[in-house]
């Protein structure tokens, strides 16, 4: 390669013997590359000196001085969906704290995106709409390859790893709630989580089996740790309120539950009031969600509650050291969620 030019990522890709999009992930640590060729990929990239261009370098002569937010959801779904309305809420609220012009879109999830159909960036990116971006959950992988090809607009990922991220630590919270039901004698615990591709899923998980070890739980992995889809709401509902049912029936069923999902949590709670058993004498829930969720039924959920505006802050003010040319001196930042005891967690029944 000539010396007078700086090598790009084409360049890794044709010594590598992949795609550019191949090496974007690898550099990108978006887990669709394998260990040994992400390694290898990275270690081209060093040998190269590759560097990826300052944003701030390019911007410079034009900002629109507009932060965008990019919700991989419908707007009607987002708002009432219970991490992506309060993550939109923060938005705005620390955009308006901070005097800063923002715009919001909506994309598919990444789950739904029908590969027929050509991908298209954002109109905020291709609009030129925006300065830089917070890339909001888990997005359609064409979008975080193209983010990871161009140079002109940085971005932060919240919720899901990438080079520049800010996530709720929610293996801290798991293992908490875990402690917690512990101390309380529980020593059959189920955990109940959402898809397994979300990496706050998989933190959750380790973190229970973690738990599950330190604290001498009697745990059945096959049938107490389920792991669901999303689908339709309905449907959903009637999956969770089938698991339920056929765990509380039987003789050796757990004494307290963690749901990664209120929607969960609910559904336990309704098929025990079905079935007699009584929430939280005789069986604990604990969910993952915002206060506003764990107060919209009765009982009041105890909860794991993720903040939220603090993980707006910190995205904030990472995405802004990019887009002054500077590296943050944290590339993944971490926020602890809180645990808020309510009505629905006690000590374990007497003799189960």
């Amino acid at each position: 390669m000539a010396k007078d030019r700086q090598t790009t990522i084409y360049d890794i890709a044709k010594l590598a013997g992949v795609s550019h999009t191949t090496v974007s992930s690898a550099l990108h640590n978006s887990g669709r590359v394998s260990p040994e060729r992400a390694k290898q990929i990275r270690e081209l990239a060093a040998k190269t000196n590759y560097q990826p261009k300052a944003a701030a370098q390019m911007l410079r002569a034009k900002r629109t001085g507009n932060i965008g937010l990019v919700v991989p959801m419908q707007p009607t779904e987002a708002a009432e969906h219970g991490t992506m309305g309060p993550v939109m809420a923060a938005f705005v609220r620390v955009c308006e704290t901070e005097g800063l012009r923002y715009h919001m879109e909506f994309v598919p999830p990444g789950e739904c995106v029908d590969a027929a159909v050509s991908f298209e960036p954002p109109r905020q990116f291709a609009g030129q709409l925006v300065d830089g971006a917070i890339v909001a959950g888990y997005v359609d992988s064409r979008l975080i390859d193209w983010l990871g090809e161009q140079d002109r607009y940085p971005w932060v990922r919240l919720e899901e790893d990438d080079r520049y991220c800010v996530r709720g630590a929610s293996d801290h919270g798991i293992h908490q709630a875990t402690q917690h039901l512990a101390a309380y004698g529980h020593r059959r615990i189920a955990y109940a989580m959402g898809p397994e591709r979300y990496s706050t899923m998989q933190l959750g998980k380790t973190a229970f089996l973690k738990a599950a070890d330190d604290f001498k739980l009697s745990i059945n992995r096959d049938r107490w740790m389920p792991h669901f889809e999303l689908t339709p709401y309905r449907q959903c509902m009637a999956e969770y309120a089938a698991w339920a049912r056929e765990i509380l029936s039987s003789p050796d069923r757990p004494t307290a539950i963690i749901c990664h999902m209120m929607t969960i949590a609910r559904a336990i709670i309704h098929v025990a009031a079905e079935t007699g058993i009584r929430v939280p004498e005789q069986l604990s829930v604990i969910g993952v969600g915002t206060q506003g969720d764990a107060l919209k039924g009765y009982p009041c959920l105890t909860s794991i509650e993720p903040d939220f505006f603090a993980s707006l802050e910190h995205s904030m003010a990472m995405l802004r050291q990019v887009l002054n040319g500077l590296t943050p001196t944290e590339t993944t930042r971490w926020v602890m969620p809180h645990l808020v005891e309510r009505d629905t967690t006690t000590i374990a029944p007497h003799g189960e």
